[in-house]
């Protein structure tokens, strides 16, 4: 009995290896011109970001991730980035006389900073401007393995100990 606990602690402490994350994803808040969120996870290996969700409306217009789109930006080392906008014109242009939008934006840009963005944007062919502001949600809470696997041996080593307590009654009894 007693091997297999020092057998499930040293399994435990074994989880608890950092894993090497080759995808980290990011949940954003939109305000300013229009409201809405946008979630992207970013390939380390390959250096690229995708459009996970996407949900936002300006002047009435609704855009998701079947209706909008991102595409690299990197003007320079320091800032990597993506363009986020609509389809209709490609994500990088208008379509001429249809409601799109375009914005840049930097998934990699300090979590406890808002960005500010200029937008452009057409909505019924009129072309118009604003500017967009962008704050990181914090990540959901989710505990690490070896805090499972803690929580587990735990859970067992009360479960033997409730056991254990029941032989005893019965054999007082």
């Amino acid at each position: 009995m007693r091997i297999g606990i020092a057998l499930a602690a040293v399994a435990a402490l074994g989880l608890g290896a950092p894993a090497s994350a080759q995808f980290v994803s990011g949940n954003y808040v939109i305000g300013g011109t229009g409201s809405g969120t946008i979630s992207l996870a970013y390939d380390a290996g390959t250096s690229t970001y995708s459009l996970l969700d996407f949900d936002y409306t300006i002047a009435g217009v609704h855009f998701d991730e079947t209706t909008a789109g991102i595409i690299p930006y990197k003007p320079n080392e320091a800032f990597q980035g993506v363009f986020v906008g609509g389809l209709i014109g490609g994500v990088s242009g208008f379509g001429s006389g249809t409601n799109d939008f375009i914005f840049p934006f930097a998934p990699n840009y300090p979590a406890e900073s808002t960005q500010a963005q200029g937008i452009s944007y057409a909505v019924g062919g009129a072309l118009l401007s604003g500017s967009v502001r962008i704050n990181q949600l914090p990540p959901a809470a989710v505990p690490e393995p070896a805090t499972w696997a803690m929580m587990l041996l735990g859970f067992g080593a009360v479960g033997m100990a409730m056991r254990r307590g029941r032989k005893a009654i019965r054999a007082a009894a």
